[in-house]
């Protein structure tokens, strides 16, 4: 199984995501990353720390982000619809949902079909 994370070098981030393969590691312990600890993976080609906070995913992933707690591939949106109380992505071939904050309207607006201006 492939993994993404960050090298570190003498504890600290170094880089861009890279690859490594969990059969690569060799231990695995903890690293201190602002205030929690996350998993720390031993490898011959070097020391790496997982992707733990949404900024990470942001900057690793083509995803875009929808409120402050929501990120999404947006390639992976069929559409988005409005309840009233909020706008709503609906994903292809499942009934899973998110959120849209009302302040990223426009990044998604060649989604909406239909709404009114809000």
């Amino acid at each position: 199984m492939d993994l993404l994370g960050v090298k570190l070098i003498e504890d600290k981030k170094v880089g861009d995501f890279e690859n490594f393969n969990i059969k690569e590691v060799f231990k695995i312990d903890t690293y201190n990353n602002g205030g929690h600890s996350v998993p720390r993976y031993h490898t011959r080609k070097g020391v790496y720390v997982g992707i733990s906070t949404l900024a990470e995913c942001k900057k690793a992933f083509d995803f875009i982000q929808l409120d402050n707690g929501t990120l999404a591939d947006g390639k992976q949106i069929s559409h988005v619809s409005d309840n009233g109380w909020s706008l709503i992505a609906h994903f292809y071939n499942t009934d899973i949902t998110a959120n849209i904050a009302r302040s990223k309207k426009k990044m998604i607006e060649h989604l909406i079909s239909g709404l009114s201006e809000a």
